[in-house]
């Protein structure tokens, strides 16, 4: 039995093909009553400022508007199933020698595309709804970032400048040396105290020397930051933060002195005590200004030595460095959970896409069956006659986007998608990239 179809293709056709008989018979071609009822449809489409497009999953076409769907729903849905449904059905008792069902390999193929589509969303929204406190935290460091992204560049343009900001480990290594030395100038006078243990007498030189080292790094960062402390305009409150570090700094200073005084004195009163049981000079006077004014000499040189390197290695404005330092700091903590939340959705993308190939070499492997059925030749044509009239109905598909592209370019309208790998975020595109976009019909 023969028909011939609306585009003068004949086809061949058994008892019971009717499906495809009557799919083939309706007109799409330049000049057709169903293309121009699909033109005539454009007012819907214009009347958007944003224009939805279908999904790759879940509907009968791709990247097609809510005109086009319903233009096809109306005239083609109908029909075309039944000529896919009769190709399956054909494919399906078409039985190779192994006995295994055989299948229409593009609608088997679409399946297997959806099902991965699918995994990719569920994967994405599945590790958001776990890592969702963190979620949360991204968001709260983004908004952080870009705060203080804006002030470190106001100050940056401000001052024409990057700030100086001390090697960590390098400043607290120099400021430990600063404390060191402190303890080698002060530990014989504190050994001399009868009443300190060998543990007693290095520890609290040890700390001493960490005490004056503490407060030659707040006196040299206030000396430094002095106008960022006590400008007309600063805030009351950063006044009181360099009151604080001078209050802190110089009674640490003073307390250090006064012990070093004092164990200074404790160990001249020995001296002198032995040089006399020794029939030693009298000049106690000379001897006791070496011993404690060289000592208390000693200290200062070294704690003015760190008040140095506090203000070589500081900023002059006490906001910048610590912008950038904020700045860095948030930046390292959002990447670190956007790297592991990306781990996560990675691992679970990788098994999508290793169950996707895996399906497709089964797939593969079946068609290969099945290219030894006794009607898999006429199967085939007669599907690549349902293909044909299929790029029909993409022709007027595609002229009715040109033509609705053509006349919202004016306004700028935007078309949206659902993102491929993402449910939760959309896709928007303008004119030109709608043209890009490939319109397909669903065979599954």
């Amino acid at each position: 039995m023969t028909i011939e179809a609306a585009d003068d293709t004949v086809v061949s056709s058994d008892e019971g093909d009717h499906g495809v008989e009557a799919y083939l018979t309706l007109a799409f071609k330049a000049g057709s009553d169903l293309r121009a009822d699909l033109l005539a449809r454009q007012d819907a489409d214009d009347s958007a400022n944003l224009v939805a497009i279908s999904d790759v999953v879940g509907s009968p076409g791709v990247a097609l508007t809510s005109s086009m769907e319903s233009w096809l729903n109306d005239h083609v849905a109908g029909p075309r199933r039944q000529a896919i449904e009769q190709v399956k059905r054909r494919f399906t008792a078409d039985k190779p020698h192994n006995g295994a069902a055989g299948c229409l390999v593009e609608a088997e193929r679409e399946a297997i595309e959806d099902r991965c589509v699918e995994q990719r969303r569920l994967a994405r929204k599945s590790v958001r709804t776990r890592r969702r406190s963190d979620l949360e935290r991204i968001e709260i460091l983004e908004r952080d970032i870009a705060q203080h992204q804006a002030e470190y560049a106001t100050e940056k343009a401000r001052l024409g400048r990057e700030p100086v900001i001390p090697n960590r480990w390098l400043y607290l290594g120099l400021m430990i040396a600063v404390g060191i030395a402190e303890a080698f100038i002060n530990y014989d006078a504190f050994r001399a105290l009868a009443w300190a243990t060998p543990f007693i007498a290095t520890g609290t030189t040890f700390a001493i020397g960490m005490v004056i080292a503490l407060a030659a790094h707040m006196h040299g960062t206030l000396l430094k930051r002095f106008r960022s402390y006590f400008d007309d305009d600063v805030d009351e409150n950063q006044r009181w933060v360099a009151a604080r570090m001078f209050s802190i700094g110089t009674l640490g200073l003073g307390l250090a002195l006064t012990a070093v005084s004092y164990s200074r004195n404790v160990y001249f009163a020995q001296t002198a005590l032995g040089d006399l049981a020794f029939g030693g000079g009298t000049d106690g006077g000379a001897s006791k200004a070496w011993i404690i004014g060289g000592s208390l000499l000693g200290n200062m040189i070294v704690y003015v030595i760190g008040v140095v390197l506090a203000f070589l290695m500081h900023d002059e404005v006490a906001r910048y460095p610590e912008l950038r330092l904020k700045l860095d700091s948030d930046i390292g903590k959002r990447t670190a959970l956007v790297s592991v939340i990306d781990q996560e959705i990675s691992q679970s993308l990788k098994a999508a896409e290793t169950t996707r190939k895996k399906a497709l070499e089964q797939l593969d492997h079946r068609d290969a069956a099945q290219r030894n059925a006794p009607k898999y030749s006429e199967n085939r044509r007669l599907f690549e006659q349902v293909a044909g009239q299929d790029s029909q109905v993409l022709g007027a598909l595609q002229a009715y986007r040109s033509a609705l592209v053509k006349s919202r370019k004016a306004d700028g309208a935007i078309y949206k998608q659902r993102d491929l790998d993402d449910d939760e975020h959309i896709v928007l595109l303008d004119g030109p990239g709608y043209q890009h976009l490939p319109i397909k019909l669903k065979y599954n």
